[in-house]
């Protein structure tokens, strides 16, 4: 069954994470650059039309130290209260649900999720 990604529109993600989506070379995808401070930042690329989304984490010295790339997105939403900014991002994929979750403030964090359904 096929499921539609949806995602916030480029002026919700830049009112929330202050942050504007970049375009890819393809002109498909979308990028974020999100800053976690002294932990690093996360690129965050992100594909409507495919449902794909990647997530990479690289640290203050240029390591990455983490690459998720999942297929099977149905929705991203953006996040920013006075104790924390993140990101989430659902996925539907045969069997499978998952949720890929990025805390940006106070600190760096990354979950994922998948499960039977």
């Amino acid at each position: 069954m096929h499921h539609e990604f949806t995602v916030p529109d480029n002026h919700e993600i830049l009112d929330t994470l202050g942050e504007w989506p970049e375009t890819d070379e393809d002109g498909s995808a979308r990028l974020l650059k999100l800053s976690g401070g002294e932990d690093g930042h996360v690129l965050l690329s992100y594909d409507s039309l495919s449902q794909s989304v990647r997530v990479r984490w690289i640290n203050p010295v240029g390591e990455q130290i983490l690459d998720l790339f999942r297929e099977g997105a149905t929705k991203m939403s953006v996040t920013a209260t006075a104790n924390s900014t993140s990101v989430a991002l659902e996925f539907r994929l045969g069997e499978h649900s998952g949720e890929i979750n990025i805390q940006i403030s106070p600190r760096l964090a990354i979950t994922d999720r998948i499960l039977f359904v």
